[in-house]
């Protein structure tokens, strides 16, 4: 044994990405997944499913990426997703407001999201820092993933957890990750 996982046959999925950020920008999550958890594993990079949001100012051909990712995954539904959950309630890039209903698509950012871009792109000043992302959607996720994980790290995310599950919240848009609450796939 090689002491390596076997990671034949699995296909990572990501469902989001910088618009105007060409895949081998190094702030990229395309970049991110690739030296983080592809090459480690060992895997295959073709096999992968990545939104390309290095569309630099051609909003047809960035939708159209889009509708592509969205058949693809209703094709070939993603056995795991593994999300994180954002200050504001954001799953992926579904910023509020973001609807129940909505698949994958180009959106804009909220002002909190452009500043957190901050880190990806260590280098670019505040006006040069992407202000719309590719993103799966939530019915995408609900209907095309078999079990979705949304991992929550730092206390600071306290508040938004329980906007989130409690049940004397109220489910709503302005809190996108909350519609998901009862949704049978979701941990």
């Amino acid at each position: 044994s090689s002491g390596k996982a076997n990671t034949e046959g699995i296909r990572l999925v990501s469902g989001d990405e910088y618009h105007g950020i060409p895949q081998s920008n190094p702030g990229s999550f395309c970049t991110y997944l690739t030296e983080k958890v592809i090459n480690p594993l060992g895997m295959s990079t073709e096999a992968s499913l990545q939104l390309n949001g290095g569309f630099i100012g051609m909003p047809d051909k960035a939708d159209e990426e889009c509708r592509a990712f969205e058949n693809n995954l209703r094709l070939d539904p993603c056995e795991l997703a593994v999300l994180g959950l954002g200050t504001n309630g954001h799953v992926a890039f579904n910023d509020p407001p973001s609807d129940l209903c909505t698949k994958t698509r180009r959106l804009k950012l909220t002002e909190g999201s452009i500043k957190s871009a901050q880190a990806d792109f260590p280098t670019f000043s505040p006006e040069e820092l992407p202000t719309e992302a590719l993103s799966v959607g939530l019915s995408t996720l609900k209907e095309c993933c078999k079990l979705c994980i949304v991992l929550v790290v730092g206390a600071r995310k306290q508040e938004i957890v329980k906007q989130c599950l409690r049940s004397d919240q109220s489910i709503s848009p302005s809190v996108p990750a909350s519609q998901l609450r009862y949704a049978k796939n979701f941990m």
